[in-house]
């Protein structure tokens, strides 16, 4: 089954250009089919948004059966550790659940043995050189992470996100400048935190570490809010357009606006959303804090910037960033919960 994906993977981005009659073909079945499930005209999936993203972007070469096998695999083998493990002094109602999830971070964050000496899955590990998927955009995809066992934070918490759902467990997206992370609930510990990227469990105080994350777009909902089912889907309809932008010669601006607006329409406070429509309504130039302060002649993009000033974004620098992320990886104790320690996580018998 991942000899089929990586195919499909190959064939769709290695080949020549196709038809833009193609391109756009494929990316408006992709529109309407997370449409429908904002809408109410179709049951919403978590996984399936997932997969429509990507395939759109594949042009329906992603193979589903193949996509779906891998993924029950992944969700049996953590079920599987998790009934071989315990928790040590856990004994809150929501003891299955927390031992479900923490089987998921240990099949992503280390390896798993079928019989002493035989591993049945290797961890996922951050690709610490093209983490924004700069040169390549499948770097973002949960079917490129199944493949290659790499990835970033964006196909991580997706893939994350996807396993618990599969075993019944609720984990929730949640953002931050210029990154995704997890957020999860237990009666004990409360709220806690789940970054995939260093495999470890920060504070919120390490979200608010790099000073980019104010109180307002903490109230406003901008950053550090637990996302959703329509906020989580509306986010892919962001995903699509920046796929779109890479897939389509000459790009239709149309139809990234209309994704950003319809995201808009479910997730007010998309940050991704008002960047890229801002983007793309000026001339596809890069917003920054700067520009967001300057005067406009276009109402539209003058509405767009305003509102994020109103949301309180500030922009990051790439450089705070990349310290940022840096120092959690150096030194992931401290920033860590304390709430989460060895004697309350999943451990071997």
């Amino acid at each position: 089954m991942i000899r089929a994906l990586l195919l499909c993977c190959s064939l769709a981005v290695a080949g020549p250009l196709c038809a833009q009659t193609q391109v756009d073909s494929a990316y408006e079945q992709a529109y309407d089919r997370i449409t429908d499930m904002l809408e109410g005209r179709a049951t919403p999936s978590f996984k399936q948004a997932v997969f429509e993203v990507e395939n759109a972007y594949f042009l329906g070469a992603l193979d589903p059966v193949a996509f779906n096998v891998q993924i029950h695999r992944l969700a049996s083998i953590a079920e599987a550790w998790a009934q071989s493990n315990k928790l040590d002094n856990y004994h809150a109602k929501d003891s299955v659940t927390f031992l479900r999830n923490g089987a998921v971070f240990h099949l992503m964050t280390d390896t798993i043995f079928i019989a002493p000496g035989i591993p049945i899955n290797l961890p996922y590990r951050y690709d610490t050189v093209d983490f924004f998927a700069w040169h390549d955009w499948t770097k973002m995809f949960v079917s490129k992470l199944l493949v290659t066992h790499s990835g970033n934070c964006h196909s991580m918490p997706l893939f994350y996100k996807i396993l618990c759902e599969e075993l019944g467990s609720a984990a929730y997206l949640a953002m931050a400048p210029g990154h995704m992370y997890l957020k999860q609930y237990s009666e004990k510990i409360g709220w806690y935190n789940t970054e995939l990227t260093s495999a470890c469990f920060p504070s919120d105080a390490w979200i608010m570490a790099s000073g980019y994350v104010n109180t307002d777009a903490i109230r406003s909902g901008l950053y550090m809010d637990t996302l959703g089912v329509r906020e989580s889907l509306a986010l892919f309809l962001v995903d699509l357009a920046q796929g779109y932008q890479g897939r389509a010669e000459p790009m239709d601006d149309a139809f990234v606006l209309r994704c950003c607006n319809t995201a808009l329409t479910h997730y007010p406070a998309c940050a991704q959303a008002l960047l890229l429509k801002a983007a793309v309504l000026g001339d596809r130039e890069p917003v920054t804090a700067s520009s967001a302060m300057q005067p406009v002649t276009n109402p539209e993009l003058e509405s767009t910037l305003a509102t994020l000033v109103n949301l309180g974004y500030h922009e990051i620098p790439l450089e705070v960033y990349l310290q940022w992320m840096s120092e959690l990886a150096r030194d992931p104790m401290k920033y860590a919960n304390p709430l989460i320690t060895p004697t309350n996580r999943p451990t071997t018998p």
